[in-house]
Order: structure tokens, then sequence, then C-alpha cells
């Protein structure tokens, strides 16, 4: 049995302890899943499985196939399957097979590493073959024959490819009968290609093995195994710096050479340790050393004229056509391309189709460094130079530059690659740096990583400066909710360039949501002197001037707006909530109903609300009339439709409207609620809150205003048409409502509501009856501890509002009594009088 003694090892897994071998197995799951799934089903049936692994040298053939046998060889041995089976595990490379007693032979020794008995019996084999060969293939298969029956013979074997040209086709087909007749075997094998021995139809092994391709390792998979790696190697900040955006950007490059290739991260592992350009030269060339060897060995592979593509294509630094490379290797474009097809099947070439053109290119990078290491002519490693601009910014390349300037000690080579990578950027106008962070930002923005978002974007700015990625940087901040962070990068944004509108006009957005408008003010006032022609920015500064209640000036930059472009429907809507601002209310309307021709739905809605605040429910009628043409089930128009019918008295609309809106999705509640305010305007509120029913939860009162707004207006209504007649009794019955489902707080919230919309109404109704209302409650709600300040506050405004007399406010404290007196007619109000 093969022993792991190596944690890590870059060609060789099958050396590697147990536990290293299942942290760093990535990408594969299915595969050995079904490869354990063939093996136990062999063993317990009569039919049996050949599974064949394809993956090209490098793509972790070998430590799936080794990952199996310790898995499986732990399941036997726990287990009474190990008295049905047994195990042959040849070597990764059996260089001495060369005939079928050769296979049989190194069967018969992969078994005695479990049973050192046959050793004796194999030792017979080499006795009979030096007097009869025939002989000594008899007694061998005999011997593997007589050692397997009643048992399944399960057959790990590397390399199938080699093994097949080792046997010739007669020894294939020995093999074949063998197994056919034992009916015992099963094998699990790899290779690196498919191969005549298994592909043709009157080969012995035509459609033998069930075939699994390992597919190369898609970019989260390699990132998967070289954080596993990084925890195994007892690096536990550099796992984490992987699983960041940045590390993952920077991982990028790593992709890019790897190509997929399972040995190709693992060599590369070691760059993610690196930062400056000095620590890298050193490992990099230390691994074309070490890979030179192995790609040098993967090109003799090839027959020449494959060869000479695949050279082509490592002097090429972008995809070739067909043509091209037929021209420049000297072979016909039908030659060229059926020796393509056949390096795309090993896994030497990917095939890239674009229209009526087929574009090649190497499929794994790093297989330019068996040509470029013997390029005497070259001046530089180009392979090299393609790193250093997927791992660094043309900026950060630049800094180097100016850096050797002063630093006569400098290597040369250091220079020569930098200044190499640098003409390169220029010459094409391409940065893979700054491609790989883009390409991290798109990830993070579709996975809503929004934080992470903002540090790609902060890297990008500081290596790029485009104006573009400035933008999405503030964007990102702005999306993220830190307007902070987004400030300051404006701030950069605007310092690098003062003369971008779109800078200031981006900083006005943030300081809007900072609720700093003089600074808004300011900024958009820049704006409009990089462009007067703008008119979003006249928009801008008006509803800054309004947030400012600078109503004069917000008026005039409207209609400035409007005399630029008559048409900005905007500009209308901004002049007519000025003029309601500035108490014009037949102008504003007249300058809202501009807004009549427009589509402008939301515009239409928001100044329908506008007017019926103030009591014009004419026109609020026209622009709900407007709105119902563009949107007739608009969730939004049909509560300021039940709105506007609740204020104007019209309660038997408002009851159907109210329908409406609790047949719609989502506004259940609040349709019921409006339903209520109507029956209250008609009715006593105990039997209007009835149509509440049972579906008041907490959810809705926590996070939509408008069912508090509602709720108050329920009891404000009542009081209105009726007096606080109801008041105790329908209180009392809100809070049976409400106790079940919420805490005590939200009744105290209510009435505190309610409190304003009393005052604001004068006290509808006998202040002498709202002092009995007001008594009653105090009994019935006096376990709410909520609502105590709310009722006295109530109780204080009354007595103040018949008498007049201040020392009733003296009587609350200091808080209470600023808020009534901020609310409260004055002592000389005609209602203090009242009796």
């Amino acid at each position: 049995m093969r022993q792991g003694f190596l944690r890590n090892s870059r060609y060789s897994p099958g050396n590697m302890d147990r536990e290293s071998l299942e942290t760093l197995f990535v990408g594969h799951h299915d595969i050995m899943d079904d490869v354990l799934s063939r093996v136990i089903t062999s063993i317990g049936n009569s039919e049996k499985h050949y599974v064949l692994l394809i993956g090209p040298r490098g793509s972790g053939k070998t430590h799936l196939l080794t990952l199996a046998y310790r898995r499986l060889m732990d399941q036997f041995n726990a287990t009474n399957i190990r008295d049905s089976v047994v195990v042959a595990l040849l070597k990764e490379e059996e260089w001495g097979v060369a005939s079928y007693l050769d296979l049989i032979v190194r069967i018969l020794s992969a078994l005695a590493d479990q049973e050192p008995v046959l050793n004796a019996e194999i030792s017979e084999i080499y006795d009979k073959f030096s007097k009869d060969p025939g002989d000594a293939e008899t007694f061998a298969v005999e011997l593997l024959r007589q050692y397997t029956r009643g048992k399944t013979l399960l057959l790990f074997c590397e390399n199938l490819v080699d093994l097949f040209a080792g046997l010739d086709e007669e020894g294939q087909q020995r093999w074949r009968s063998t197994i056919q007749e034992d009916g015992n075997w099963t094998i699990v094998a790899s290779t690196p290609a498919l191969f005549a021995g298994v592909t043709l139809q009157d080969n012995p092994f035509y459609g033998f093995f069930t075939i699994r391709m390992l597919e190369k390792i898609d970019l989260d998979t390699g990132l998967e195994l070289l954080v596993k790696k990084a925890v195994h190697e007892n690096k536990p900040e550099l796992a984490t710096f992987l699983r960041t955006p940045i590390g993952r950007a920077r991982f990028r490059a790593i992709h890019h050479l790897a190509g997929g290739n399972y040995r190709a991260y693992v060599v590369l592992f070691a760059f993610l340790d690196q930062e400056s350009l000095m620590d890298l030269i050193k490992p990099f060339m230390d691994m074309v050393d070490d890979l030179t060897p192995y790609y040098q060995g993967r090109m003799r592979q090839l027959p020449p004229t494959q060869r000479k593509i695949v050279e082509f294509l490592c002097l090429k630094s972008k995809p070739a056509i067909i043509k091209d490379i037929s021209t420049s290797c000297l072979m016909s474009h039908q030659t060229a391309a059926k020796q393509i097809g056949e390096l795309e099947t090993i896994g030497f070439i990917n095939r890239i189709r674009s229209g009526r053109n087929t574009f090649c290119e190497l499929s794994e990078p790093l297989m330019r460094i068996c040509i470029e290491v013997k390029d005497n002519r070259a001046q530089h490693f180009r392979l090299f130079v393609e790193f250093l601009r997927h791992w660094f910014s043309t900026r950060e390349l630049e800094k180097q530059r100016a850096a050797f300037q002063h630093n006569d000690c400098t290597a040369d080579l250091d220079r020569i690659h930098v200044e190499e990578a640098i003409r390169c950027s220029l010459l094409d106008g391409h940065e893979p740096f700054i491609d790989a962070f883009h390409a991290e930002a798109k990830r993070c923005r579709d996975s809503d990583d929004y934080r992470g978002l903002v540090t790609i974007k902060e890297i990008l700015v500081q290596n790029s400066g485009s104006t573009e990625d400035h933008l999405h940087h503030i964007r990102t901040c702005f999306a993220e909710g830190q307007f902070e962070e987004a400030l300051a990068a404006i701030d950069q944004a605007i310092a690098l360039d003062d003369k971008n509108p779109g800078y200031f006009r981006t900083r006005v957005n943030v300081l809007c949501q900072l609720e700093q408008f003089e600074e808004a003010l300011a900024a958009i006032d820049q704006a409009i002197a990089l462009d007067d022609k703008n008119p979003g920015h006249f928009f801008t500064r008006a509803g800054i001037l309004l947030q400012l209640e600078q109503f004069e000036e917000a008026l005039s930059d409207a209609e400035h707006l409007i005399k630029i472009e008559p048409a900005h429907t905007l500009a209308h809507y901004a002049r007519g909530y000025a003029l309601i601002k500035l108490g014009r209310p037949e102008d504003a309307i007249a300058a809202l109903d501009e807004l009549l021709a427009t589509d402008d739905f939301r515009s239409l809605l928001v100044a329908a609300s506008w007017v019926r605040r103030i009591g014009y429910y004419t026109p609020a009628r026209r622009y709900i009339e407007r709105a119902t043409e563009l949107h007739p089930d608009n969730k939004e128009l049909w509560i300021e439709r039940t709105r506007l019918h609740i204020d104007e008295g019209n309660f038997d609309a408002a009851a159907q409207s109210a329908a409406k809106v609790e047949a719609l999705p989502d506004s259940l509640l609040l349709g019921r609620l409006f339903a209520a305010q109507a029956a209250a305007a008609t009715g006593p509120l105990e039997t209007a809150l009835d149509r509440l029913g049972t579906i008041l939860e907490r959810k809705d009162f926590e996070n939509d205003a408008r069912h508090f707004e509602a709720t108050v207006g329920i009891l404000a209504i009542s009081v209105r048409n009726f007096g606080p007649r109801y008041l105790p009794q329908g209180l009392t019955k809100l809070w049976d409502l409400l106790k079940n489902l919420l805490d005590e707080s939200v009744i105290g919230r209510i009435l505190t509501d309610f409190l304003n919309e009393c005052i604001k109404d004068g006290f509808a109704g006998s202040l002498a009856d709202w002092e009995m209302a007001l008594e009653s409650l105090s009994s019935s709600l006096a376990d709410l501890r909520s609502c105590h300040i709310p009722i006295t506050m109530l109780k204080v405004a009354v007595r103040y509002t018949k008498t007049g007399d201040e020392r009733h406010l003296l009587s609350v404290p200091l808080e209470q009594r600023q808020l009534l007196e901020d609310i409260l007619p004055s002592a000389g109000d005609e209602r203090g009088s009242q009796t």
C-alpha cells in the first residue's frame, strides 16, 4: 500500500498524506462520488464498472485517483467489504510494462504490497520465464486468478495510454479477454487524453470504459484551492485576504496564467505572498526553472507538426485565426485545422469561435516557458511581462520605473521588464490589472456586496484615475449609505478634475443626503458655472432652495428653468410648490395645471396631495383623474383618492375607494383603516372600528407610518363630527384590538399624534364634554403608562383653551409645556373664553 509522507507536492500527489489530499481536493466532487459509487456497486454485484478519467497533465487526475483509493481502503477496512475485494494500485508511471506478462506481474506486485506472501510466487514467474516465456505467462495469469477467485479485483492505474502502448494490440486483446473470462475485474484508470486504443471501433477496448472528463478549474474553484492551501500551510492571514474582493482581484492574475490547470495554481501560490516587484522576480524565475522540464517534456510528446503550431502560439500574445497559423507555420489550411483539432482534444489549445472565424490560443499560458526560456534572441521574458501587467497597474509600474532612475544598482532584468510592460499597455491601451478589478467589481455588484465594491472602487480610483471609475466609486459609497466616504471620494475626484460638472452634481446629491443644504447649494452653483445649459442643474438648485425654505429664490430658479425649457415638467412642479409656500395658491394651481398635459404620474399625484392639504379639492380631483388615465390600478393613486374624498366630506365615495385600496396587493389594513375613517364620520367610533376586523399585525404599524396616520385619522374624524362623545368607548375598543398584537407604546404614540390633531382642529364640540371624556379615558386606560402623558397633556390643553389661564401649563414638566406652547393658540384666542 502506497504510504503518504508529504504535506505538499506539485508533481507527485500520490505521495501526499491523506489529510493533505482531503484538504486540497477541489472541483471534482461529482466525479469522485461517481467513481466511489461505481466501485462499491461493482463489489456487491456481478456487473462491473470500468472508469477512465480524462484530463491533461496537471489537471488533478493523480490527486483524485489517489484520494479515491485512500477513501475506499478506509471504507473496506472498516466494513466486511474487505473480504470481498483485493486492490492493486499501480505506480503513477509504470515504465516497465512492455508486454501482457509485464502488466500481470505489475498487478501481482501491487497486490503483494498488502500480501507479502505473494512475493515468493512472483519470483517463480521469473524462474519459469528463463525456461519458457509462455509457461511463465500462463502461471502468472493463473496465480492472479487463484489469488482473486471469489473476490473483485479492483485495479487503479494511471497513464493508461502508456500501458496500452507497451501492451501493443496483441497484449491489449489478451488483457481484454482475461477481463471478460474472469468477470471480476473493476478498473479506475486515468490518461491525459482520449487515444486510439479506446476510441477506434476495431480496438479491443472500444466502448469498454465509462469516460469522465476532468474539466479545467474555474476561477471560483481555483480560489477555493488556494484558500485551502493557505490554511493548510498555516497562513490564515493569506486565506482571509484571498476571500476579500481585493484578494480575489489579485487572484485573477494567478488564474490567467494557470489557465485552469490544478498544478499551475499550486506552483503560482507562492506569488500571493509577494507585493513588491523586487519580491516577485526570484520566485518567478524559480518557477520558470522548475516548470521548464515539465513543459518541455510535454512538447517532446507532440509530433513535429503540432509542436510547430504550439511554438507559434507560444510566441503570440493574442489568439490567432487558423489562416494566420497555417501561413506562419508553412502548412496548408487543411493540415493546420486537422492538427489544431487534435491539439484541442489533448488539451493544448482552446478554440474560440467568433462569427466566421475561429481563434486559437494556448490552453495554458505557462506553456510559453518551454519556448521563451530557450529563445536566446529575446531581450525580455514575455511571460514575465504579461504577469507584471496582470499583477500591477500601469500607474504602479510607472512609479517603479521612476524609482529605477534614482537607483543605478537595480538589475537590468527588472528595468527591462517594467519598461516593456508599460510599453505594451500604452501600445494596446489595455490594462489587465484594471480589468481584473472591474470584473471583481461586477461580482460584488451582482452579489450585493456593496462594502466590497467600495473597497474595489477605491483601488480602481487610485490606479486608473478614470472619470468612470471615480463616478462608480462615488455611486457605490452612495448606495452603501457611506455618505461621508462618498463625499471624500468626490472631493478627491474634484481635486483631480475641477472642470467636471458631473462631480459637483454628484457632490450635491451626497450633501443633500447628509442634509448639508448650504454646502449643496454652493456645489450646484459650481456645477452651473461650468455648465449653465443643463436644465437639471437649475431644477436641483430650486429643490435645494425649497429645502432651505428660500421660496422666492426657488421660484426664480423654476421660472428661469421654464424659460430655458418650457416643457420641463419638474420646473412647473417646483414652481407650484414654491407658490404654495409663498401663500399664492391660485398661482400655484395655474403652475401645477401644466402637469395635466404630461405623463408624469408621480408629479401629478404629489400635486394632488399638495393642493388637497390646503383645501383646494377641485384641482386635486383634476390631477387625480389625469393620474388615473395613466395608471388606473396604482395603489398610491387610490390612497390619495380616498384621502381626498375624506377631506372633502364625501364619505360614501371614500368608502368605495377604501374598498379598492383594500383589494390591492399589500394594502389590506390601510384600506380597512380608511373604511373606518369614512364610517367614523357617520356613526359611533366603536362601530367604525369594527371595519378593522382582526387583521392588525405588529409589522404593519412598525413598518408603515401611514397606518399610524390613518388610525389617528379615525379618531380625529369622529371628534370633528361628533365631538368627544364616542372617544372613551372607541379608544378602549382600539386598545382591545391592539393589546394582543402590540406593546402599549403604540396606543401612546397614537394618542400623542391625536393630541396635535385635536389642538389643530380647536377641540371640536363642548369643552365640558372633553373634560368628561378625558376623565373617563384616564380611568379606562389607567394601566397603560404610555397613555398617561398624552392624556394629561390633553387635559391641560382643554383647561387652557377653556380658561386661558397659563397656570394650567405650569402644572406639567418643562418639556411637555414647551410642546403645548408650540401648538396651542395664544391666551387671547377667541376660544380662550369658551365655557
